[in-house]
């Protein structure tokens, strides 16, 4: 892959390769996340986070609704109030979502590894 490229740009690629419903969440993810960047950037701002939380993926975490439940999940996530988001931070949030459905309906000790 040339020079230049971030991490993210060659993840994107390599998902553009491959052809499943993974790739398509993938790239939605991707595409919903920088969309949610005023500066399009690779970071977003605490109030774009939130934004993109609130009308892209609402059922996600649903306490983040309110200022406080919106505070505990930055807490929660090890970020700082004024801290930007990356990408790896949504993925890790995904993961810990996912990890916490998993074992309710199974009702075991499991764990979802993103990283």
């Amino acid at each position: 892959m040339a020079e230049g490229f971030t991490d993210l740009e060659k993840a994107i690629v390599t998902l553009a390769n491959a052809d499943s419903d993974l790739k398509m969440a993938m790239l939605i993810l991707v595409s919903r996340f920088h969309a949610a960047s005023t500066s399009k950037g690779s970071t977003l701002k605490v109030n774009e986070f939130k934004k993109l939380l609130s009308f892209e993926m609402p059922h996600l975490v649903p306490t983040s609704r309110t200022e406080a439940g919106f505070s505990e999940l930055l807490r929660n996530m090890k970020l700082k109030y004024g801290e930007e988001i990356t990408f790896k931070h949504l993925l890790h949030l995904i993961e810990n979502v996912d990890t916490r459905k998993y074992k309710e309906v199974n009702q075991e000790e499991s764990s979802c590894v993103i990283f």
